[in-house]
């Protein structure tokens, strides 16, 4: 075991330290632990390596969790991880691409990690027309943990698979802001404001 004093990319402090190790499966961690692997979404946060974390039933609020944590991912009966609260900035910084005009994921990504953005291009494999004109940046949200993962002109956006039963299928994708839903608003041509229950506003998405 080793104790951690701040994340491995060092943009956060652990309050008190953290014991831990690091983890290829849950097995390693022992009862009462979870492995984090290195492409999860804490590496977004600053921990792009494998490592334990204590588990926790009860996401969005310290639960088990000690002073200066709370539990992270408990959904549908599994448990979750105690992290860092408040969640440090993103290393690549917030998707603030969104909206933007693309023909490839590159002019949409955040480096240093280049997976952060990816572009819905203009044009589909078979050379046809897609239903983004110009493109659209865009970026997962599914796990956002600060709520602000998109970025000041986006709002993370909840989608389904079309599988209404299993709500795992879920997940976030970043969209533009916009001031007017019901028309063009201050969207792109191509796009319309559409309302989709924010407190104020919608968002820009082809018609």
């Amino acid at each position: 075991m080793t104790c951690k004093l701040s994340t491995t990319n060092g943009n956060a402090s652990y309050p008190g330290g953290y014991c831990t190790r690091t983890c290829t499966d849950d097995t390693v961690c022992g009862a009462g632990g979870l492995c984090v692997q290195d492409n999860s979404i804490f590496s977004y946060y600053g921990e792009p390596t494998s490592f334990c974390l204590s588990a926790c039933p009860s996401a969005g609020s310290q639960s088990t969790c000690r002073s200066g944590y709370s539990c992270k991912f408990a959904e549908n009966g599994q448990p979750g991880n105690c992290w860092l609260d408040p969640v440090p900035m993103p290393v690549a910084g917030n998707a603030t691409s969104t909206g933007n005009a693309c023909t490839q994921d590159s002019a949409c990504q955040n480096p240093p990690d280049p997976s952060l953005g990816f572009c819905f291009a203009p044009t589909l494999p078979d050379g046809g027309a897609s239903r983004f004109p110009q493109g659209y940046c865009t970026a997962e949200c599914t796990y956002d943990l600060r709520g602000d993962f998109c970025g000041s002109n986006g709002t993370c956006i909840d989608f389904n698979n079309n599988t209404p039963n299993d709500p795992a299928d879920d997940y976030g994708l970043c969209l533009r802001n916009c001031t007017t839903p019901g028309g063009i608003s201050n969207c792109r041509s191509g796009y319309t404001c559409q309302n989709v229950g924010l407190p104020s506003g919608g968002v820009c998405f082809p018609p």
